[in-house]
């Protein structure tokens, strides 16, 4: 009799991708947060998303599926996550909702490789790949060529002195991993730091790191700095709070107290 094959591990079942979405990105969410923003703007509903360094894409398929006049333009460097969004997110849309989306590998720092947008998302800190000053300009510039004359850039920004601690770590359950995230290194002079995901599984395995990040921590202030250099005529913070139920709100706000970690949004106004 042959030996049974060894079960597999739930490292090897894993899908790196599908955690990430589930562990890091509320779609719906910032559909709305990207709707609010633009409201609050110019009074009315954006219609036009162009989502950078989107990976898999999940809040261009989310903002298809919103609204059937809205169309997204997802533009990523990585052929990997395009191709599972094609694969598992794309199959998920109707007809018309897929021939309102469209994918691009490309860089982000292209201008004119889509329609101008009304929104445009950098978010979950992808811009931080940019280390100098010069190349996040760049990179801004290209974003307000990339937006309408009424159009609104919307990124995650953080503080608190967790962000800027090498070997800080801090994890949340889901269903069926342990999700982490972990400031391996940062240097205090040059606030270039390595970061990872890692995810921990029932049997033991792990995925260490799934995901891999060789970043400069912007700072808030830096951040508005630089996109008032690039042309935005106005730039305002959404701080989250933390809620009765426990999650967070997005408030308008100039200031924010020190805390160990502060999350926010920068809306810059075009």
């Amino acid at each position: 009799m042959m030996p049974s094959a060894h079960p597999a591990t739930d490292r090897q079942r894993a899908d790196r991708y599908d955690l990430y979405q589930r562990a890091v990105q509320n779609p719906d969410h910032e559909v709305q947060m990207l709707t609010r923003v633009y409201w609050d703007a110019f009074g009315r509903e954006p219609l036009i998303l162009r989502e950078d360094f989107c990976g898999t894409a999940a809040v261009c398929h989310a903002w298809v599926r919103s609204d059937p006049a809205r169309e997204a333009f997802g533009v990523d460097l990585d052929p990997a996550p395009l191709a599972w969004a094609w694969q598992h997110n794309n199959v998920l849309l109707n007809l018309p909702e897929r021939g309102r989306l469209v994918l691009l590998q490309e860089d982000a720092r292209s201008v004119g490789n889509t329609a101008r947008a009304d929104v445009l998302a950098a978010e979950n800190y992808s811009f931080f790949v940019f280390r100098q000053r010069a190349e996040l300009l760049d990179y801004f510039r290209a974003v307000h060529a990339n937006l309408k004359d009424e159009g609104v850039l919307l990124m995650d920004v953080q503080g608190g002195p967790e962000v800027i601690t090498g070997g800080h770590r801090h994890s949340r359950n889901l269903e069926d991993a342990v999700y982490e995230w972990e400031v391996a290194h940062f240097d205090a002079l040059t606030h270039e730091a390595t970061c990872r995901i890692h995810f921990r599984f029932p049997d033991g395995t792990a995925l260490t790191p799934a995901f891999e990040y060789h970043w400069r921590m912007w700072s808030p202030p830096e951040i508005r700095e630089l996109v008032a250099e690039a042309g935005f005529s106005r730039s305002l913070f959404y701080l989250g709070v933390e809620s009765a139920e426990g999650g967070l709100e997005f408030q308008k706000a100039n200031h924010a107290p020190v805390q160990p970690r502060v999350l926010a949004y920068l809306a810059a106004i075009k």
